[in-house]
C-alpha cells in the first residue's frame, strides 16, 4: 500500500514537471521568453584597453579605448557584420572633435572610435578590427576585439 502511494506521487510530480518543462519550451520557441541575454562588453588584446562598454545606436557604434602600446597611427577600422559608411576617431577629452583616418594616437591616451553602420534593434555581438602602425618600429599590426551590446535609439 505504501509503495503504491509513493509510486503514484512520483508519477504525478513527474507529469507536473514534464508539463512545466514543455510550457517553458513552447514559450521560448514562440518568443515569449527570451534566453538570449548577453552582457554588454568590450574586449581587446593587451595594449588596447576598453575603458567602457560600447554605445550602439541604429546608425553608429562608439567605443572608448586606451592606447597602452606606444605611439601609433590608426589607419583602418572594420566591423565584422557590416561595411561601415564612416570611420572616425577622437583623441583626448570627451568633447574632442572626430577626425578621419589615419589618426596618430599618443601613448597612454584615451581615444574614441565611431563606426557608422545600420544596426537593427536588439543585441549585437561582433568583432572590431583596428589596423595600426607602431611609429617606433614602423610595423603594421591588427588588433581584433569583441564587442557585445544593445542597440539604443539616438
Amino acid at each position: 500500500m505504501k509503495s503504491q502511494v509513493a509510486a503514484e506521487t512520483l508519477v504525478v510530480y513527474g507529469f507536473v514537471l514534464l508539463f512545466f518543462a514543455t510550457a517553458v519550451a513552447v514559450m521560448s520557441y514562440v518568443g515569449i521568453l527570451d534566453f538570449s541575454v548577453l552582457p554588454e562588453k568590450c574586449i581587446f588584446p593587451a595594449g588596447i584597453d576598453c575603458i567602457d562598454k560600447p554605445r550602439i545606436t541604429t546608425t553608429e557604434m562608439t567605443l572608448a579605448l586606451k592606447n597602452n602600446i606606444g605611439k601609433l597611427v590608426v589607419s583602418d577600422l572594420q566591423l565584422g557584420s557590416c561595411s561601415p559608411t564612416g570611420k572616425v576617431i577622437s583623441i583626448g577629452k570627451i568633447n574632442a572633435t572626430y577626425s578621419d583616418l589615419p589618426v596618430t594616437v599618443p601613448f597612454k591616451e584615451v581615444f574614441r572610435i565611431k563606426i557608422s553602420c545600420n544596426f537593427v534593434t536588439g543585441k549585437i555581438k561582433d568583432t572590431v578590427k583596428i589596423t595600426y602602425s607602431d611609429i617606433d618600429s614602423g610595423l603594421t599590426h591588427m588588433a581584433m576585439g569583441e564587442i557585445t551590446g544593445s542597440v539604443v535609439y539616438p
